[in-house]
C-alpha cells in the first residue's frame, strides 16, 4: 500500500471559524438543515433524489461516507462549517 499524496487536516478552527469533517453525531443537525431546504436543494443536488431519510439513515449515510472516505485515501471528505466556540 502507497501514501497518500494528501494529507487534510480533520479539523481547521481559527477565531471565528471551524471546518471539519461531518460526523455521525451531527446527524440531527444535517437531517434537519436538508428537511427544511429538500425543494430548494433537489433541482441541483443529484443525491438530493434519495430523500428524505430517516435520522438512523442519515447518519449511517455519515459514518459510510467516513469510513469510505478514510479507506480511499481522502477522495471526497465531507466538510462542515460552524461559527467557532473560541
Amino acid at each position: 500500500m502507497t501514501e497518500s499524496p494528501i494529507n487534510i487536516a480533520y479539523r481547521i478552527e481559527t477565531d471565528r471559524l471551524l471546518v471539519r469533517c461531518w460526523s455521525p453525531a451531527d446527524a440531527p443537525v444535517l437531517r434537519a438543515a436538508l428537511d427544511e431546504s429538500d425543494q430548494h436543494l433537489r433541482p441541483w443536488i443529484p443525491w438530493m433524489k434519495d430523500e428524505p431519510k430517516s435520522l438512523d439513515e442519515t447518519a449511517a449515510g455519515l459514518r459510510i461516507k467516513r469510513a469510505t472516505t478514510i479507506w480511499a485515501r481522502i477522495s471526497g471528505m465531507p466538510f462542515s462549517t460552524a461559527r467557532s466556540k473560541r
